[in-house]
This record gives structure tokens, sequence and C-alpha cells, in this order.
């Protein structure tokens, strides 16, 4: 290297980009694991955090209550609760699902809330008598459809 030379050479410049680009292929997929990860989170956590509070609701009544002005008095900071369907992470939408028995202990409740632009999360809800467990299921949504409670399976 000679004293008083500035700047780089071609050769320097092209290993630089190379070494960026190299880079760019491995951190872009994994911030975008990282962003759907993100959303599924906060998905799961506004529908269990609406499950607790109707699960809390349907205790003090002894059925499910799921009017509109029901549902603003529900105790819920990080989500609304609405029975129109959810077009954004902070809105979960809740329906009455259809039954074959007409023992209202079997009443199921279904929860939706959109994640991404196209995934919508959904969680059927059932009284604290039913020996059902409760699971977040994933579903991918198709132009038009649309993320609302009835959707839950």
């Amino acid at each position: 290297m000679i004293l008083g030379k500035k700047g780089s050479s071609l050769v320097e410049v092209t290993i630089i980009c190379c070494l960026l680009g190299i880079l760019s292929l491995i951190m872009v997929p994994t911030f975008t694991t990282f962003r759907e990860t993100s959303y599924e989170k906060t998905a799961t956590q506004s529908l269990a955090v609406v499950r607790a509070a109707l699960l809390t609701n349907y205790n003090s009544r002894g059925s499910w209550s799921l009017d509109e002005r029901s549902l603003q008095d529900l105790f819920v900071e990080e989500a609304k609760v609405s029975t129109l369907p959810s077009f954004s992470p902070g809105v979960v939408s809740v329906s009455l699902l259809p039954t074959n028995s007409p023992n209202a202990v079997d009443q199921a409740v279904g929860l939706a809330v959109i994640g991404a632009k196209d995934r919508c999360y959904s969680l059927v809800l059932y009284p604290p008598k039913h020996p059902s467990t409760h699971l977040v299921v994933k579903t991918t949504l198709s132009p038009g459809d649309l993320c609302s409670g009835s959707i839950a399976q």
C-alpha cells in the first residue's frame, strides 16, 4: 500500500457489494418470518384475551350474551370485540355457531381475528362445562372472504 493513496479499487468495491448481497439474502427471509410470527402471536393473544373475558361473562350470566352492547362492556384492553367481521388485528369478531343439540350447554361461540392481510385466526369457544379443548386455527383467506367468527370450526 502506498502512503497517500486515496479511495478503493474496483475489486474491493465488488467484494463488498457481493458480501452485502449475501447478507441480505440471509436476512430478508429472517425478517419476513419474524413479521409473520409477530402477526400470529398478536392474533392468538387477542383471541386468548377475548376468550377469557367471554368465559368470565358466561360464568356470571349463565349464558352467552353476544349483542353489541354486552360486547362493548367486556373488559378487554388489547382488542375491540364486535359481531362484525374483523378487518384489522385489533378487532375480534364474535358469533354464535350453529349446533345440532337443543341443549344450551353445547352452544359454541366462534372467535376470529385477522392477522396478516390474508390470514384469519379463529377459535371455537365452548361453555366451561363442555369437555372440548380450545385450538386456534389459521386460515388463508381468498379474495373477497371475510374473517368472521362464523368461519371458526
